[in-house]
């Protein structure tokens, strides 16, 4: 959920993977980018037709997400479509984030987690076996965070 340019794209190791964006120009990028690899597709999140996923992604997304229903969404639909796990990049801290922009707010997801999705709960993470960057990003205190299904 959220493709953006596909820049960490090229950082995973995914056998099949479906982008998503609310952008024509983030999917066209990722098209002309990953146009020669089959198991990757793009499309708009508004012609997503909700078929759930063995694991959601949501990188270097939740930060940007600065009004509260387009937050909310977004969680939503993260943990609603995946059946086995959640991945996010992101800060899981507020006020005093090492970046303050308009279009960055910081949120304490996992609160939210707690909150509305209580049978995930996060799980330990060995970075370097998804992905080749650094697991923690001390310019916008971003990290892996990696969420199993339990019930």
């Amino acid at each position: 959920f959220g493709c953006g340019d596909g820049h960490q794209l090229g950082m995973i190791r995914y056998q099949q993977y479906l982008g998503l964006d609310i952008s024509p120009d983030a999917v066209k990028l990722c098209r002309e980018a990953y146009g020669d690899d089959p198991g990757k597709r793009f499309q708009l999140l508004d012609d997503y037709d909700g078929a759930p996923a063995e694991i959601t992604v949501s990188m270097d997304v939740i930060y940007h997400l600065v009004e509260d229903e387009i937050f909310e969404s977004h969680m939503a639909a993260l943990f609603n479509h995946a059946t086995r796990f959640v991945l996010i990049y992101s800060s899981n801290c507020s006020s005093g984030a090492a970046i303050q922009l308009p279009h960055v707010r910081h949120r304490i997801f996992s609160e939210w987690i707690d909150k509305h999705q209580p049978t995930w709960k996060r799980q330990a993470l060995d970075v370097q076996q998804i992905a080749s960057a650094p697991p923690y990003d001390s310019k916008t205190r971003a990290e892996f965070f990696l969420f199993e299904n339990n019930r």
